[in-house]
């Protein structure tokens, strides 16, 4: 019995490093989007990195501040749900940036020839810079997710295999958002937003709901010994939702 405990231990420690990285991927499809949709933006809008150069900025600031304001929160709240609403309003920020266009019905945001005005400059940024503070809530809880499920002696090679989630998710998107525009042209610049959101959506925020509901089983298993559970099954079966 004691040696299925151990089994199941070992497996879910896998199955929570592969969801963390699977969910982390799909935040970098929501953010190294932009970057490559900017020349087709550019040339169909008319909108550049110079007009968007100070929301750019911002973005990496309140992405490094909203890092800070949810490491609070992770360690308060539940950290599967924290991560789950990051990539949600993630998805639903990237597809605000596809179809802000269209909003030109109600407000002055395309000029005579089609052209981005100011307005939807301040639009896109802003909406980019909420982007960045929203992205913060994905690091904070898988941190503390990674402490909670892994040894001191091991954590720095599972936080190495996870921070292949960064090119994985980078080198992906960027391929994606490339191939998208070779295929049907700068005018499908919003296809760079809003197949990444999908596919988000589709994998990533389903995939984070797989994470165990309750880290109680980590701190039960660090109790009697992260790499030996001398427990029964039964009662961490209680405890582990499957």
């Amino acid at each position: 019995m004691e040696q299925a405990v151990r089994a199941r231990y070992v497996k879910l420690q896998w199955k929570t490093l592969i969801v963390l990285m699977i969910g982390y991927i799909c935040y970098y499809f929501l953010r190294k989007n932009f970057s490559a949709a900017i020349p087709a933006m550019e040339a169909t809008l008319g909108l550049s990195k110079v007009q968007l150069g100070i929301f750019l900025t911002l973005n990496g600031i309140v992405y490094g501040l909203s890092r800070m304001v949810n490491g609070v929160l992770a360690d308060r709240y539940s950290k599967r749900i924290l991560m789950s609403a990051g990539l949600t309003l993630s998805c639903i920020i990237n597809l605000a940036i596809c179809f802000s266009p269209k909003l030109n019905v109600f407000l002055t945001l395309l000029d005579g020839e089609g052209k981005a005005t100011v307005g939807l400059v301040y639009l896109i940024g802003s909406l980019w810079i909420l982007n960045g503070y929203v992205h913060g809530m994905a690091y904070p809880p898988i941190a503390a997710m990674m402490a909670h499920w892994f040894k001191h002696s091991e954590l720095a090679t599972k936080q190495s295999i996870w921070n292949a989630s960064h090119s994985i998710g980078a080198g992906v998107v960027i391929a994606l958002c490339g191939w998208l525009l070779s295929h049907y042209g700068y005018s499908a610049w919003h296809l760079c937003f809003i197949v990444p959101a999908a596919e988000a959506k589709a994998l990533g925020i389903e995939t984070t709901l797989w994470l165990v509901n309750d880290l109680e089983v980590a701190a039960w298993a660090r109790k009697h010994g992260i790499d030996y559970i001398s427990s029964d099954f039964p009662q961490m079966h209680t405890i582990i939702r499957k």
